[in-house]
């Protein structure tokens, strides 16, 4: 995962999203994405990135409505420079808000 970061840091898109692609593919991966979150969240922030809000939304929401909600908050999206790229559109300001909701 840390591959695929670096790769969307320096805005090789293509290269991250399939370096992504292949590391959620392993077994291992999917558990601890079950587990702990950690991939899901590291997935979150290579799609917020890279400015893919068509990819990051359904990933916001099934953190959002999963028992992991804390992966992510609504701090976060609204203040981690990982986010910063996506974090004026409409659709992850929404998703903020629900965020926030479910952290009172």
């Amino acid at each position: 995962m840390q591959a695929a970061q670096n790769l969307a840091i320096i805005g090789a898109e293509t290269e991250a999203l399939a370096l992504l692609a292949r590391a959620l593919e392993v077994p291992s991966v999917q558990t601890s994405a079950l587990n702990s979150g950690s991939a899901s969240e590291q997935a979150a922030r290579i799609h917020a990135v890279l400015g893919r809000v068509d990819l990051l939304l359904p990933m916001l929401a099934r953190m959002r409505e999963s028992t992991g909600a804390g992966w992510v908050s609504a701090f976060e999206l609204r203040d981690d420079p990982w986010f910063a790229k996506v974090r004026d559109d409409p659709r992850v300001q929404a998703e903020i808000a629900l965020f926030a909701e479910l952290e009172r």
